[in-house]
């Protein structure tokens, strides 16, 4: 999967790798939260390596969110889009 990124306020839809990394092979996504004036980010929904069924988007625990969710919708579906256009190219 080719790398992506595109952030919208504090949420970002970025891809990462299968332990949810920047670094190594590209195989899934990931929306991240910023915390406001800091570089420091958390994960609050990843959606699963592409399978022969397709992908599922996950959300990380009991993280809070208190999140714009016109935002968060927005970029859920993108990345749903992006997800299974790799798992067609993985699985047909």
């Amino acid at each position: 999967m080719k790398q992506y990124n595109k952030r919208i306020d504090d949420l970002e839809l970025n891809t990462c790798n299968k332990n949810l990394l920047s670094s190594g092979k590209q195989e899934r996504m990931e929306i991240c939260q910023w915390f406001a004036k800091t570089t420091r980010k958390m994960v609050i929904a990843y959606w699963s390596i592409p399978t022969d069924e397709g992908v599922d988007l996950k959300f990380v625990g009991s993280r809070p969110f208190n999140v714009d969710k016109k935002i968060f919708w927005k970029l859920a579906k993108i990345g749903q889009k992006k997800m299974e256009k790799e798992s067609k190219k993985l699985y047909e």
